[in-house]
């Protein structure tokens, strides 16, 4: 017979114990998750998969910029 579904007895070693969550764990794996790297979750690098650059030129409205312009060199008042 297979492994059974209930739990172990009183007496399980350790042993026994992690060689059941082995078998419980892949019968419910995806196949050759295991034995094929490719299934294997990539790594985090911290920095977005896609190219990321800065944002397009004028893609924000410049009003603000130029108003700030028209007042001169010398800032307020000057």
């Amino acid at each position: 017979m297979g492994p059974s579904l209930y739990p172990p007895p009183i007496g399980a070693t350790q042993d026994t114990l992690e060689a059941n969550f082995e078998d419980w764990s892949r019968l419910f794996s995806t196949p050759n998750q295991h034995a094929d790297p490719t299934f294997q979750t990539p790594v985090a690098t911290g920095r977005p998969g896609r190219d990321v650059g800065p944002p397009d030129r004028h893609t924000y409205p410049t009003d603000h910029v130029h108003a700030q312009r028209k007042r001169g060199r010398h800032g307020r008042g000057g």
